[in-house]
């Protein structure tokens, strides 16, 4: 796979892959727009958005994705994008920041999932999860998609070299982040979701974490295989390219139990600050509820994945 070496900017995303056709934001995309719905209007109630999600109640199923490097968007850095997600009702999930840039958005008092990535120094990982635990997170999620580079060998990264991880290992964050729920982020398969049951972990983020590889599966086609293999005891958080609250509902119709948006938060932040993040979570959750009232879901759990279609010309 070729690679692309510039930086990812806040305006414009550079796609993870040279090749068009392996590009798997691009794939994502073309199958979201593959599925169309079959609205029902007869005797429709209208619909409740809220849920609860990670032990929290929350207005709807749509939350803040795992970003980071808040400054770089916005003069108001980590507690402006905290503050905007707590304005909107939701959970905010931060990707790696160092222990007090999470304290600064904890500090806020927005609901926040802690990621840590699979650094190959356990002790850093064992560190990041106590700061968790202090500073009130409602959960901890590690991207365990990001143990390998392109070549096979554990990944160099930024901020630390990441490493594959026993289940031994996994199975030890897992116990350490107790109380708190811990998820496993960059799930595409029902083979490491029967995995995640084994060392009880919370739940899975079914995510191909910014499409860092070619040809990888769509989150949403895999989703349905992901929902039978966890047997109803994980909290399944659907990522990658959801943009708007159609997006969200044909996630969740496909057996998510929550949604994640990220990159356009992005957008949002950099040029509208605070607010238009807030608007933006706020206006797609009335964009799902909107499909809902129109696909005869009076609440999250009356969502029929029957009303989904594929179209295959």
């Amino acid at each position: 796979m070729g690679e692309n070496k510039q930086m990812k900017g806040t305006a414009e995303y550079v796609p993870a892959s040279d090749s068009k056709a392996g590009n798997s934001d691009l794939i994502t995309r073309a199958y979201h727009d593959s599925l169309l719905l079959e609205f029902r209007h007869m005797g429709n109630e209208l619909p409740d958005t809220r849920t609860r999600l990670l032990g929290r109640d929350l207005p709807s199923p749509v939350m803040a994705g795992s970003l980071t490097l808040f400054e770089k968007m916005n003069p108001q850095g980590t507690a402006g994008f905290a503050r905007a997600v707590k304005e909107a009702g939701t959970i905010m999930w931060a990707g790696w920041m160092e222990d007090d840039t999470f304290r600064t958005a904890a500090d806020t008092g927005v609901m926040a999932v802690r990621g840590i990535k699979p650094f190959e120094d356990d002790d850093r990982i064992f560190k990041a999860i106590e700061t968790a635990k202090e500073c009130g997170a409602v959960a901890i999620s590690m991207d365990i998609d990001h143990c390998f580079g392109d070549s096979g060998k554990d990944c160099e990264f930024v901020l630390g070299k990441l490493s594959h991880k026993t289940m031994d290992q996994l199975a030890a964050y897992a116990r350490a982040a107790a109380p708190l729920p811990f998820i496993f982020k960059g799930i595409l398969s029902p083979v490491d979701a029967v995995k995640c049951l084994q060392i009880h972990a919370a739940g899975c983020g079914i995510s191909h974490h910014k499409g860092i590889w070619s040809y990888s599966v769509p989150p949403l086609l895999v989703l349905p295989k992901i929902k039978e293999a966890s047997e109803g005891r994980l909290e399944l958080i659907a990522d990658c390219g959801l943009r708007d609250g159609i997006d969200a509902f044909k996630a969740l119709a496909r057996g998510a139990d929550g949604v994640c948006v990220a990159r356009p938060l992005m957008a949002a932040y950099s040029k509208g600050g605070p607010e238009a993040v807030t608007d933006y979570l706020k206006h797609m959750a009335e964009e799902l509820a909107g499909t809902m009232a129109k696909t005869g879901a009076a609440d999250i759990a009356g969502i029929d994945p029957e009303v989904l279609y594929t179209r295959t010309w």
